[in-house]
């Protein structure tokens, strides 16, 4: 397990898409996210995935967080995404597996 989550998803959106995501929100842009929430081959699994709207971040160390706007929870604004050693998660708890730039 490295830095910014274990397996292959979290090398993906740790040196694929947080740069991108990094880029639009440091531009001054909102950066939509598109959630990764099953693996699987099952076509009907992938209702669990969702998408939510990225407005900021910090840097911690070996961790970033990213600030989202998740419209499963209306009204919070203190909903994150972390990418870090321990893997990638999301504050509310639900399942997550990586994450990927949809703009």
């Amino acid at each position: 397990m490295g830095a910014f989550g274990a397996g292959p998803a979290g090398r993906r959106t740790r040196d694929r898409e947080w740069p991108s995501v990094r880029a639009a929100v440091d531009g001054g842009r909102l950066s939509r996210l598109g959630l990764v929430r099953h693996h699987g081959l099952n076509p009907l699994a992938m209702k669990a995935d969702h998408q939510v709207l990225a407005s900021g971040y910090d840097v911690d160390d070996d961790a970033v967080t990213i600030h989202c706007y998740d419209p499963n929870w209306p009204g919070r604004d203190d909903v994150t995404l972390t990418i870090d050693a321990d893997g990638i998660r999301q504050s509310t708890g639900e399942a997550l597996i990586g994450w990927f730039r949809i703009d």
